[in-house]
């Protein structure tokens, strides 16, 4: 399969995900718009700390349990993941 299919596949899943989480869940607005700042924040220090650890030789996958830990706990959860990234 392509890249750029695979991409396209995982960015429209993800939608998906939010959307069916935020229909469940059916909270107000404003927990909606912290949800969607947690992701943002998480998923941008994930990324961050990705490229500053990849100059120790240390990396962290990103792929669904990682994208998700970051959404949901945001910054907290990016700690966790390295946390137990380099305890293992």
């Amino acid at each position: 399969m392509p890249d750029y299919v695979l991409k396209a596949l995982l960015v429209l899943t993800g939608l998906v995900l939010i959307t069916v989480l935020l229909d469940i869940v059916r909270r107000p607005v404003r927990r909606a718009v912290r949800f969607a700042a947690n992701a943002v924040m998480g998923l941008t220090a994930l990324l961050i700390t990705n490229a500053l650890f990849s100059l120790m030789g240390q990396n962290l996958g990103l792929n669904w349990v990682t994208c998700g830990v970051s959404a949901v706990l945001g910054l907290p959860g990016v700690a966790l993941l390295w946390g137990l990234k380099l305890l293992i």
